[in-house]
């Protein structure tokens, strides 16, 4: 962020400028949750089709990623 937290915009372009970074932002959380689908979705995949080894290594992977999701943030 640009600002400090006490300090505000003093002009309407700082404003302006100050929302145009915060929606532009990339939120990390999205991309793991994707992640974390796609895992799902190949594990079920492997485990309908009889691969159990595979289907065990994706479900370690994906819950890895929840554990990420779920992780406090410091």
């Amino acid at each position: 962020m640009f600002y400090v937290a006490t300090a505000k915009p003093s002009t309407k372009y700082e404003r302006r400028e100050k929302i145009n970074v915060e929606v532009f932002q990339k939120n990390p959380a999205k991309g793991l949750r994707k992640q974390y689908g796609q895992l799902v979705e190949k594990a079920f995949q492997a485990q309908r089709n009889g691969n159990i080894r595979l289907y065990s290594e994706l479900t370690v992977e994906a819950e890895e990623v929840r554990s990420e999701l779920e992780a406090p943030k410091s």
